[in-house]
């Protein structure tokens, strides 16, 4: 049946997406393939005969019009790595490679790769034990990327911190950058980032390394998404986000192990109107007390009313268009097109909500 498929591939002219699940791909396959016009693959739990899977393929000139390459759960059978995927990609047409599940990226297999000069968007899971010497080796084959998303799943050999940086030029192009924090330093030294997403940080190493980085490095990031596992205080906080002046949308969320930092909480929330940058158009606050939160005690005073805040916050940010602030005993929903959406001040608000509808 599968190869019934395929041989009706010609009558096929206008695809634009293939989807695949569980397949060997073979000769016959990859040829009626290639004769299709430009189209995006994701495969899943697929794999290419041996002979197919090497850049010294007996078939070199066969090569897959694929614009972007989606590779999910492709096993830990060789005959599935990337790198032999990618040795049947035409390097000229290829402009985004996505790999969502950790996969071998084997050294000598990335340096065998071609030029693919027109990928713009990466993404792809790394050992952190690999940032030494894999990030070159990806510049190499993907010069022109702008979008990179990197995912270092063990957290154990992870620092945090922004301080190994590798020489060369890594990815001069960057505009949008996804990563652990320890895997950003790679990057951000030769990068201007409009949009940025630092996860799995600890604030005051973190805070540390963005004090390194080159001056005015982060002064065009329009877009900031970070999550802090461990932040202490909401001066760290203050500080770390005082080194992104142009930002216009925030998306901060807090992990905290500390069952008595609710006041510590509040206290930032209440000081967001004196520190955030004046073009802000978005915010989304949101705290995560590991252990509870609700034997805290908390004098109303260090509870802020959410009309005051919202006002503050306007006149602090005249294009604030929308708020989403969710912490211990603080609940405020706002936008510009619905108004006020959801409010909470205290324990005599609060009553229990179910996550999924916040």
């Amino acid at each position: 049946m599968i190869s019934a498929l395929f041989s009706t591939m010609a009558f096929f002219s206008n695809l634009r997406l293939f989807e695949a699940q569980g397949i060997t791909f073979t000769t016959a396959s990859i040829d009626a393939l290639s004769s299709l016009s430009a189209f995006s693959l994701e495969l899943n739990h697929c794999s290419l005969l041996p002979r197919l899977s090497s850049f010294l393929s007996e078939f070199p000139a066969v090569k897959l019009p694929v614009v972007d390459l989606t590779l999910e759960k492709n096993g830990s059978s060789r005959w599935s790595y990337p790198g032999r995927w990618l040795a049947v990609m035409s390097p000229h047409v290829l402009q985004g490679l996505f790999i969502h599940d950790r996969s071998e990226l084997e050294q000598a297999e990335i340096s065998r790769f071609p030029v693919f000069p027109h990928v713009t968007r990466l993404k792809l899971p790394l050992d952190p034990a690999d940032l030494d010497v894999i990030p070159s080796l990806l510049a190499t084959a993907f010069p022109s990327v702008q979008s990179l998303d990197i995912d270092c799943e063990d957290r154990r050999t992870a620092d945090s911190e922004i301080s190994h940086y590798s020489p060369g030029l890594l990815f001069p192009h960057l505009t949008e950058l996804q990563s652990p924090a320890e895997a950003a330093g790679f990057f951000l030294p030769l990068a201007r980032p409009k949009r940025l997403t630092l996860h799995y940080s600890d604030a005051a190493p973190l805070l540390h390394s963005l004090a390194t980085l080159p001056r005015g490095r982060l002064a065009r990031t329009t877009h900031l998404q970070l999550s802090l596992d461990d932040w202490a205080s909401g001066t760290l906080v203050t500080e770390i986000l005082n080194h992104f002046p142009a930002m216009e949308s925030l998306k901060l969320e807090l992990t905290v192990n500390d069952d008595n930092a609710t006041g510590s909480i509040l206290a930032l929330v209440m000081a967001l109107p004196s520190f955030l940058p004046p073009a802000l158009r978005s915010l989304w606050l949101h705290a995560d007390v590991s252990g509870g939160w609700e034997n805290d005690e908390v004098d109303n005073a260090g509870i802020p009313d959410t009309r005051v805040l919202h006002a503050r916050l306007v006149a602090r940010c005249p294009a604030l268009r929308a708020v989403d602030i969710n912490v211990p005993l603080f609940r405020l929903k706002w936008s510009e097109s619905t108004g006020f959406e959801k409010e909470l001040m205290g324990w005599k608000d609060y009553v229990y909500v179910d996550e999924r509808d916040l």
